[in-house]
């Protein structure tokens, strides 16, 4: 018996590892889009990444939608320490106020030792409610995130940089 119990701890503990070590999914996941750079405005010229994200090497890869376009899965990579880390958040938007709010989050290395969490909570931080911006043909999403560098690349005043993604296919099943 106790040999059984041992078994299940090993197996639920093994289970748990290899839960935080995965991108997290977007169930019914249907329009895609891929990171197009950093703009300060709709129909804006690209700016430099905020200065922490460039520090870290944030790099966006893709944020898509469930059919309804209220649920999203935002990928990305970072460098944290020696490690590069995969970053995955699942947001809801919000389509009538154009806004949209971090729900989960996951972080992890893939290779080395960091714990990821340092970029994790950064990326969590300037995702966890904001507006959004859907323009443009192709059609664009950009998440307005408030950032400490956002006056010196986007002018006095400025307190966003916005995190661009450009509609690039459609899953079909």
């Amino acid at each position: 018996m106790k040999k059984l119990l041992a078994l299940i701890s090993l197996l639920t503990i093994g289970s748990s590892f290899a839960q935080v070590n995965r991108d997290l999914v977007l169930d019914g996941e249907k329009w895609l889009s891929s990171h197009s750079g950093y703009i300060c405005k709709a129909f804006g010229t690209q700016v430099q990444a905020p200065s922490q994200y460039a520090s870290m090497e944030v790099k966006f890869v893709k944020l898509s939608t469930d059919y309804t376009l209220d649920n999203a899965l935002l990928t990305a990579t970072f460098k944290s320490e020696e490690s590069v880390c995969s970053y995955s958040a699942l947001l809801f938007a919000d389509n009538d106020a154009s806004t949209i709010k971090l729900l989960e989050s996951n972080a992890y290395a893939l290779n080395g030792n960091s714990d990821c969490q340092k970029g994790r909570d950064l990326i969590d931080s300037h995702l966890s409610f904001n507006h959004y911006l859907y323009w443009g043909h192709p059609h664009h999403v950009t998440i307005m995130i408030n950032e400490s560098s956002a006056a010196s690349i986007c002018g006095n005043g400025a307190s966003e940089i916005g995190i661009d993604f450009t509609l690039s296919g459609v899953i079909r099943n």
